[in-house]
């Protein structure tokens, strides 16, 4: 990857490719694909398997640049997708963040729905202790990301907390 001069960073099992394109040039994805089908060879020799279900392509980007990037990869034979999981975020190629916002409305609904089931059966410190696990936890990690977001996709945030009883 060095090689192709592509930025990568790996954790565990997983290595993730970043790639910065100017408006129009598409000349990188060339290295992009040269260093996967090397890796593909590499693995091969190597008795290894790249997964290719695990294997995403996202590109961020205005709509436009973004369809034309995903039509170019798409005759290059990589396909892409618009929005990935990363580290338990949603990235969508608008970065609107709004499926990982519902997705984390929707999490904290369901543990606020059971821990009202249990309320009375727990004592209020235990109560919160599970708030604080289940509900606080999920709303705040990664909440930097959400900054400049619009209103209304915050207020689905705050409305967490609001029933949460913060």
């Amino acid at each position: 990857m060095r090689k192709n001069q592509i930025a990568y960073h790996s954790y565990a099992d997983d290595t993730q490719i970043y790639l910065a394109l100017s408006p129009n040039d598409y000349s990188p994805i060339d290295f992009l694909c040269q260093c996967i089908d090397e890796i593909n060879s590499w693995m091969c020799q190597n008795f290894f398997q790249l997964n290719k279900e695990k294997t995403e392509v996202i590109a961020f980007g205005s709509k436009e640049e973004v369809l034309k990037l995903n039509a170019y990869l798409d005759s290059r034979g990589q396909t892409t997708k618009n929005q990935v999981r990363d580290l338990g975020v949603i990235l969508e190629s608008d970065l609107s963040f709004s499926s990982h916002v519902k997705a984390v409305t929707k999490s904290a609904y369901y543990h606020l729905k059971n821990i009202a089931r249990i309320r009375c059966f727990v004592s209020s410190q235990d109560l919160e202790k599970l708030v604080h696990a289940f509900i606080t936890s999920r709303v705040d990690y990664c909440n930097g990301l959400l900054t400049g977001l619009p209103k209304k996709t915050i207020r689905q945030m705050q409305l967490i907390q609001n029933a949460a009883g913060f």
